[in-house]
């Protein structure tokens, strides 16, 4: 088995934003907000939320639990 690289999945993640998700202005606030406030950025790449988000959706989750929230950018969907 290949083990990809943190380089790797960070190109993916970014193609997968740029090419299927686009830009979300408050997204992108809240974001700047968390580096301005000094936390550290182990926040879930937006690809990866997309990709929870249509998880729960499916299951038809009346109720989600978010563990670690952090910054709190579970609670920015739409």
């Amino acid at each position: 088995m290949t083990d990809l690289s943190s380089t790797a999945y960070g190109a993916v993640d970014a193609f997968l934003e740029e090419h299927l998700l686009g830009r979300d202005a408050v997204l992108d606030a809240a974001l700047e907000d968390s580096r301005a406030a000094g936390l550290p950025p182990i926040n879930v790449p937006p690809s990866q939320g997309k990709l929870l988000y249509l998880l729960t959706r499916l299951q038809r989750a009346v109720t989600v639990l978010e563990i670690g929230t952090l910054a709190g950018l579970g609670h920015l969907v739409d």
